[in-house]
């Protein structure tokens, strides 16, 4: 594979001083103010390289005499994934392989599935709900993707091949089936009886999956719950769910009840409300919270000054979550931070309180 690695030497700073210093034992150019390094082999210590380069704005990498797109790269440098995606990358194959695949079994609401079938440069629409996987563009697709992967040290091409020859060139996607056999009417959302305590709605309740197996699973869940006389139902699907270095937070000062030995995580998600009227962001924050095997619950961290000025917020879009309002019928998604302890080993799942949550 060839690669070629391109940055400026201005401004200096450690890491590229770093950066040279991997690659002191491959051949470079130093033109017009920029290193050029070409090399035929992606050895550890340039890949190590090339990675720490792609966090810089003005670096070009070219593979095989293709540029690639610094910030797709920078997806793969920075994913979390990788110690739970079994080989399959989720950015570039899991998620659509999960799409379909769960489509084909289960039918799907199409007006909710992912823009990764819909805009899937290898599923073709056929007509009404026949569909066709061209595995010539696909081939291609995986090509291209899978040179960029090769910066990944879990990407397992074999693997991935396994699963997408399991997709049938042909397959049919029945509409609205997820919806129509799991959500009748709001209406059918009642509170169960007094008088009888086995359904009475407990103070939260979880669900059986945990929160990185819904992710790489494209897993849907049903919620529930009230709010003074009315029903708040939604569905949900879990995006991604990552660390934040709390390095990465201005003005934490001015941030109350900032848990600086915490860890703070950034749960994205889409969310469809199919409440009768419209429901806030508040309405999900008092709703969704997060639970660890021990049942402990963590809530929807809300800070006023985190949300609405920072730096942070206008990178990650946290800055759009408070003001969204979820129209009966429609998609948002939306970024909820969560503070969570020191436990690497633990397991959290999405949780509903005073509700209740199903997978659909």
């Amino acid at each position: 594979m060839a690669v070629t690695l391109i940055f400026y030497e201005k401004p200096k700073t450690a890491s590229k001083q770093r950066a040279i210093e991997l690659v002191s034992d491959i051949p470079y150019f130093y033109k017009d103010g920029k290193y050029i390094i070409k090399s035929e082999y992606l050895t550890p210590q340039f890949k190590k390289a090339v990675l720490l380069a792609g966090n810089w704005k003005t670096t070009e990498l070219i593979i095989n005499e293709k540029e690639i797109d610094i910030k797709e790269f920078q997806r793969i440098a920075s994913c979390f994934n990788g110690r739970f995606c079994n080989g399959i990358c989720h950015l570039f194959f899991g998620r659509i392989y999960n799409e379909i695949s769960h489509a084909i079994k289960w039918g799907g609401d199409l007006d909710y599935i992912m823009d990764s079938i819909k805009n899937c440069p290898f599923i073709v629409h056929i007509e009404n709900d026949k569909y066709r996987f061209d595995r010539e563009v696909f081939n291609q697709y995986f090509s291209d993707a899978s040179d960029l992967l090769q910066f990944c040290d879990y990407f397992n091409e074999e693997s991935t091949l396994e699963k997408f020859n399991e997709i049938p060139e042909h397959f049919k996607i029945s509409p609205h089936a997820i919806n129509d056999d799991y959500f009748g009417d709001a209406d059918d959302y009642e509170e169960d009886s007094d008088d009888d305590e086995s359904n009475k709605i407990k103070n939260h309740d979880t669900s059986n999956l945990a929160i990185d197996y819904c992710i790489n699973n494209s897993i849907i869940f049903a919620c529930t719950t009230k709010k003074s006389q009315d029903n708040i139902i939604f569905k949900i699907k879990p995006l991604s769910f990552e660390p934040v270095e709390l390095s990465q937070i201005d003005n934490q000062d001015k941030i109350e009840d900032f848990e600086e030995n915490g860890f703070l995580y950034l749960l994205k998600c889409e969310i469809i409300n199919l409440s009768k009227s419209e429901i806030s962001f508040y309405d999900i924050k008092r709703t969704l919270v997060m639970a660890d095997e021990d049942d402990y619950i963590y809530t929807i961290y809300y800070d006023y000054q985190l949300y609405n000025h920072t730096k942070f917020s206008e990178k990650t879009g946290l800055n759009k979550t408070e003001e969204t309002h979820f129209r009966p019928k429609m998609k948002k998604t939306v970024i909820l931070p969560v503070f969570l302890p020191d436990d690497e080993n633990q397991k959290y799942y999405l949780a509903v309180m005073d509700g209740k949550i199903k997978e659909v």
